[in-house]
């Protein structure tokens, strides 16, 4: 599958790091140089374009022409949509997924021909009226109407999994580390990859499962620990 990834931030790196190697081929276009290099060195094979995801122009360079998906990640919804509309109306892309950062403008990006509207912020909505504490675990995006979730979590003092390897953390089914993050350095996780303190974990997991990776990576000891 050819795959565009608009924006090459937090999300849009994990979005990348979990495509990353699955036999896809992905360009991401990036305003900032500093994102685009760090990019380009941890994934070679990414076609990484420092520009502007709503210029046509970069669109090009990043294979809009060819692209199966276009998924714009920024902060900007006006630049997810534009994006976006692009890709479908000059281009004729199969699919467009937009995330949004402002609720208000889901209803506006659906009506104006986006195909998938991602709203994390609608998830966390979601699960502070289910009365999940969420603690140390952070929804960075959601996909299939919040039923997908990729989540952050920080790894606290007294953590059942502190001092394990991957392969020896029980995680429930449907659930999946994609990056280990010690140090503010990523690692590709592997099953001798160990799990210490402070350490970001992030997790690609449904939403039902959030309580059982809560008790395995954060534990059940002080919520108040584990958020600081």
């Amino acid at each position: 599958m050819k795959i565009i990834i608009v924006g090459g931030g937090k999300v849009g790196y994990y979005l990348l790091k979990t495509l990353y190697g699955k036999k896809h081929k992905i360009s991401v276009v990036e305003k900032d140089p500093v994102k685009c290099a760090a990019i380009a060195e941890e994934m070679d094979s990414v076609n990484v374009i420092n520009g502007d995801g709503t210029e046509i122009n970069e669109l090009k360079e990043a294979g809009v022409e060819e692209a199966d998906v276009i998924a714009a990640v920024t902060g900007k919804d006006e630049v997810n949509l534009i994006s976006c509309q692009i890709a479908k109306k000059n281009f004729n892309i199969p699919k467009t997924i937009a995330r949004v950062n402002n609720p208000k403008n889901e209803g506006v990006l659906k009506s104006l021909g986006v195909d998938n509207v991602v709203c994390s912020t609608a998830f966390i909505a979601n699960v502070i009226e289910q009365e999940v504490v969420l603690g140390a675990i952070r929804s960075l995006l959601t996909f299939y109407h919040g039923d997908l979730n990729i989540l952050e979590i920080k790894i606290p003092h007294n953590s059942p999994s502190d001092g394990k390897k991957i392969m020896e953390i029980k995680l429930p089914r449907d659930s999946i580390i994609i990056t280990v993050i010690k140090a503010d350095k990523p690692i590709v996780p592997r099953g001798d990859t160990q799990i210490d303190e402070n350490d970001l974990v992030i997790i690609m997991s449904r939403k039902d499962k959030i309580d059982e990776i809560k008790a395995v990576l954060v534990g059940a000891g002080d919520e108040n620990e584990a958020k600081n």
